[in-house]
């Protein structure tokens, strides 16, 4: 469950929607930049010990979505999110422990902050933790990630037609899933590149927007958020057509806008709280 980088061409575009695989690899690098621009120069030297100086967060957001398709990775499957049903919701049974494939993106993103913060664990073990926690930091802010509906897995199965604006405000069509139409395709949409994005975020959406801090279960208080917003997402989706996809269209584009850029703001804000505490004192 993934946010690629957005392309210029229309048909082009479309072809990479269809490979998107999780917030794609758009989404993750807003993420991840914007929280690399607030590490402590501590936080900053102790990263570069992990992963090589001159690495940035950006580089490695996406390699946990590598690592779960390897022999070593298969059990991390579904640490990337909690499908919460926005009917039925029961955090406690869409955390079960699958022995194939993990339990969710809650227990997982704890489990590896521990490691990260770990005097003992050895040095590959912390870093690998900062790229799970990197990634598993955007996923937790991407709404469907956090909720399904009906055993939709997430919005993956349900098909959807995007029927938006491109960001040169041009017309741009796509059949995807809803839950690839929330990693990828609404922030290919909005925006020519992820750099770009973050610049926008800095300045429009991040002033005056507060994190929260990491006080008690912040990972689940994030997790419920996260839901919240999936409730929103699924609410605002037009009614389903009798047979084939449901159609998106600019309206929602714009409504969920807001939804998106918070959800990635706060992502970046939350990561960086939780890599300079945990690698910058």
């Amino acid at each position: 469950m993934k946010f690629q980088t957005s392309i210029c061409a229309a048909s082009l575009w479309m072809l990479a929607q269809g490979s998107a695989l999780a917030f794609g690899d758009s989404g993750h690098s807003i993420v991840a930049e914007l929280a690399q621009r607030r590490l402590s120069e501590k936080t900053l030297t102790a990263v570069a010990d992990l992963i090589g100086a001159g690495t940035s967060l950006a580089s490695l957001a996406t390699w946990a979505d590598d690592f779960k398709f390897t022999a070593a990775g298969t059990k991390t499957k579904r640490w990337h999110f909690i499908d919460i049903d926005i009917e039925k919701p029961d955090p406690a049974h869409a955390c079960t422990l699958d022995v194939n494939e993990g339990d969710c993106i809650v227990a997982a993103l704890k489990r590896e902050i521990a490691v990260l913060s770990s005097k003992t664990a050895g040095h590959t073990a912390r870093a690998d933790a900062l790229k799970l926690v990197v990634h598993l930091m955007g996923d937790l802010h991407q709404p469907l990630h956090c909720a399904e509906r009906n055993g939709d897995g997430g919005g993956n199965g349900l098909a959807v037609t995007f029927q938006g604006k491109g960001p040169d405000n041009k017309p741009r069509t796509a059949d995807v899933s809803f839950h690839q139409l929330w990693d990828e395709t609404l922030i290919s949409a909005h925006s020519f590149s992820w750099g770009s994005y973050v610049a926008e975020l800095e300045t429009t959406v991040m002033p005056g927007l507060m994190p929260g801090g990491l006080q008690g279960d912040y990972v689940s208080a994030w997790a419920n958020e996260c839901h919240q917003a999936g409730v929103e997402a699924y609410r605002l989706l037009p009614p389903a057509p009798a047979s084939g996809r449901t159609v998106i269209d600019e309206s929602y584009q714009k409504q969920v806008q807001p939804i998106l850029n918070r959800g990635l703001t706060l992502g970046g804000m939350r990561l960086a709280e939780v890599l300079n505490e945990t690698l910058g004192k």
